[in-house]
């Protein structure tokens, strides 16, 4: 069994650095999610003020708390932020956009409360 010091540890960060692991990988699923949702720039997402965007984070973050474990893993689990944005984008359209569905259905009245927001 390999035994833990301080120079296997220093070894295991120096190839997480040299293979160019994002520190993002190691960011929790909620952390990956909002992340993502705040990237977006052209987007009916971007358009919302501040607060009304945290709510469709923490909305859509509520709807995902019920994604399998395995597939917030493969979001999380995405080398770079463009690959977890890619496998987030995966994961919510797969089986006819289900997730996309369900998270439509509990927080679309944050994108359109307020005034047109939702009506480009």
């Amino acid at each position: 069994m390999l035994k833990r010091t301080p120079v296997s540890r220093t070894a295991a960060a120096a190839l997480l650095m040299l293979t160019g692991a994002s520190p993002t990988f190691a960011a929790d699923f909620p952390t990956v999610v909002a992340n993502i949702m705040n990237a977006q720039t052209d987007s009916r997402l971007a358009s919302l003020d501040p607060a009304r965007k945290q709510e469709m984070i923490a909305c859509v973050n509520g709807v995902l708390s019920k994604l399998p474990n395995g597939k917030k893993r493969f979001v999380v689990e995405g080398a770079s932020f463009a690959e977890q944005e890619s496998r987030f984008g995966q994961v919510v359209k797969e089986n006819r956009a289900e997730w996309e569905q369900k998270i439509a259905r509990a927080c679309a009245s944050i994108v359109v409360r307020g005034g047109g927001i939702g009506h480009r």
